[in-house]
Order: structure tokens, then C-alpha cells, then sequence
């Protein structure tokens, strides 16, 4: 799996120009709450990740102070824009995301996280 076009446009070509693409969702309380999908470049994954498996990457990321995280950027998906079926979210609802690249040495990843619907941040807008 290659990174998408906008995602290349958001990290400078450092490393080989290979990557690893990472999709998880994340739950509470049962429900899926977020999609998050990171983009690693192999070199990243080849040395310091090598042996991430299972484990949460925001568990490494965030707590090794040699990943910089750059400001956020604000993400909306429309309702009906395809990449709803990708995900296998109902394509009636607006979805509400952000991304950050971090920068690791000379080399960049992205993480960026969709909120399903189910997620709590939506409950002041549906009223709860």
C-alpha cells in the first residue's frame, strides 16, 4: 500500500521513499471510536519500530521526546466521499478528523485519525 497523493504532499521525501502504511481502529466502550491510519517510512520501521507489532505506535511516539510533532491539521470528510466504504462507515455522516506529521531525525511520519460516528465528540452535535 502506497501513501495517498495529499499524504506525499505532506511529508518531505526523506529515507528510501518506501513506507509502511498502518490502519487500526481504536474502541471504547465497546464502539469504534477512530480510525487512525499512520504513514511510516521503512527506515523508521526497519530501526527504532522494527519491533512495534501489536503495540500502539502513540504509545512509542508520544512518550520518546525524539519524535517532534508538528501543529495539527483539521480534517473533513463529507458525507458520501468514498473513502466512507474504505473504512465501512454509513456514508450519510460528515466525519471530523486530524493528522500531524512528526518529525524522527531527518525522517517524517503522519499519523492522522478519522472520529466515527459513535465516537463522543460527536454527542453535542447530535444533541446528547
Amino acid at each position: 500500500m502506497q501513501p495517498e497523493v495529499e499524504e506525499m504532499k505532506q511529508l518531505s521525501l526523506s529515507g528510501d521513499g518506501r513506507f509502511q502504511i498502518r490502519e487500526v481502529i481504536l474502541s471504547g466502550n465497546g464502539q469504534p471510536w477512530v480510525f487512525a491510519r499512520s504513514v511510516l517510512p521503512q527506515a523508521l520501521c526497519d530501526m527504532d519500530l522494527a519491533n512495534l507489532g501489536r503495540r500502539p505506535l502513540g504509545q512509542i511516539i508520544f512518550n520518546d521526546e525524539r519524535f517532534v510533532r508538528q501543529p495539527f491539521q483539521l480534517l473533513k470528510i463529507d458525507a458520501g466521499d468514498p473513502f466512507q466504504t474504505h473504512i465501512h462507515v454509513d456514508p450519510r455522516f460528515q466525519l471530523w478528523g486530524r493528522r500531524s506529521v512528526f518529525q524522527f531525525n531527518r525522517l517524517q511520519l503522519m499519523v492522522a485519525e478519522i472520529f466515527l460516528p459513535r465516537c463522543p465528540a460527536y454527542r453535542q452535535l447530535n444533541g446528547e
